[in-house]
């Protein structure tokens, strides 16, 4: 009885010696995992901050010079140099539209991107370029001048630089061309005509704060006119005022006119809209009406 007792005595303590080394094995193996899972998270937040503060080092610009890109892009002696910067002629070929009569690269500041300008690591500089473009002037009555500012971002793995933005800051037209002008098209329900005033009292370009668009821009004005189109058999003649309009830097022309009524003894309630492209200019000696009828049809 004795020695029954003794050897299971001894097999308990053989057992409980086996489970201890297993359980310290277990636990050894679940130290290492959770070392080497440390050991690997430290190594990819490493690489992670490595990848951060590896941006471009951007020397402080040099002065620049005034030189020609091709005949129709330029640089002036304001448009410093920096050691990372796009290349000239990748902004000539981008920024010059068709139509526009030229470009010129003004000024710009290039800087390494910040976390927000970085997109999350996609981009390591910034060339902030303001240029300024002479835009389409297709029918030849509205030169135009447009100011802005053109947001270049370096790709950081391939250094290829893109577009993430553009802002106008200024767009002037010169609108002396337009006024005393006569325009025809033709429709399937018959001809149109437009004359226009001599004078303009005012032409202002409205640029909109938020949008800053840089395709197309308001305009206030005041421009009498009359306009005629052929109706059963003859041509009617209703006095037009044109109060505000759009141009495109392409060069499409949008007018906002009001038309008076005769029998209301006063403007029509809707706002009538023509894109001046549509027409086609000809002499005032063309239109289908003497300069006494459009006297009388434009007067106040």
């Amino acid at each position: 009885m004795k020695r029954k007792m003794c050897k299971l005595k001894i097999s308990c303590l053989l057992m409980t010696a086996i489970v201890g080394i297993l359980l310290s094995a277990c636990a050894g193996k679940g130290r290492k995992e959770q070392e080497s899972e440390v050991a690997s998270g430290s190594v990819a937040d490493a690489a992670n901050e490595a990848a951060i503060v590896q941006l471009p080092e951007i020397g402080a610009p040099t002065a620049g010079k005034a030189y020609d890109i091709n005949d129709m892009c330029h640089v002036l002696e304001t448009y410093e140099q920096y050691n990372i910067q796009v290349p000239d002629t990748q902004m000539a070929e981008e920024l010059l539209k068709d139509g526009y009569g030229s470009l010129t690269l003004k000024s710009h500041t290039v800087v390494a991107a910040d976390n927000t300008a970085s997109e999350d690591g996609k981009y390591d500089a910034v060339d902030e370029v303001v240029v300024e473009v002479q835009g389409a002037d297709p029918l030849g009555i509205l030169p135009q001048t447009i100011e802005k500012t053109v947001t270049y971002k370096r790709d950081a793995a391939t250094s290829e630089w893109t577009i993430t933005g553009e802002s106008c800051k200024k767009w002037k037209i010169n609108h002396k061309k337009l006024g005393g002008t006569a325009w025809k098209k033709t429709t399937a329900e018959g001809d149109i005509y437009i004359r226009l005033r001599d004078t303009l009292e005012f032409f202002y370009t409205n640029v909109d704060p938020t949008l800053k668009s840089t395709e197309l821009v308001d305009f206030e004005t005041t421009i009498m006119g009359v306009l005629a189109s052929e109706k059963d058999g003859g041509m009617m003649l209703e006095r037009i005022h044109i109060l505000s309009g759009t141009v495109t830097d392409t060069g499409i022309i949008t007018l906002k006119m009001e038309v008076y009524d005769d029998a209301l003894e006063d403007y029509k309630e809707e706002t009538l809209e023509m894109a001046l492209n549509d027409f086609e200019q000809i002499e005032k000696e063309d239109l289908p009406f003497s300069e006494e009828e459009f006297r009388e049809v434009s007067a106040w």
